[in-house]
């Protein structure tokens, strides 16, 4: 609950994701199970509603990963560098947003992952 009263979710405002996930990660969602590792190089959205996610599975993943440019998650989607080194990816494409940042803190804490947070950028470091 926030200061005002009810939060986001109970009042069903949510804001477009501009996040995206690969690696590996698989939960359901609604029913429907969702392999981020079979999703194709260029990831999927990181659904806006934590709630209607069930059954989730890192598959031993050590750590997530958190790029913020949407180049460099393709590169190592592409690279399929988590099959080595299994861990999950997350990008915010810039600036991520509250969907972004409560996926990545809730799966951080859910699972004990620590997160490691790239930046291609020297001023963004």
């Amino acid at each position: 609950m926030s200061i005002l009263g009810p939060n986001r979710l109970s009042l069903n405002v949510f804001i477009s994701d501009t996040g995206v996930v690969g690696g590996v990660l698989t939960f359901k969602l609604e029913g429907n199970e969702i392999d981020y590792s079979k999703m194709g190089i260029f990831g999927q959205p990181i659904p806006p509603f934590l709630n209607l996610v069930t059954d989730m599975d890192t598959h031993d993943a050590s750590f997530i990963l958190f790029v913020e440019k949407y180049t460099i998650f393709v590169s190592l989607m592409e690279d399929k560098f988590y099959k080595d080194y299994p861990y999950i990816i997350i990008t915010g494409m810039g600036m991520p947003n509250v969907a972004t940042r409560r996926f990545m803190n809730w799966i951080s804490i859910k699972f004990k992952l620590p997160i490691a947070l790239v930046d291609s950028d020297l001023d963004g470091l």
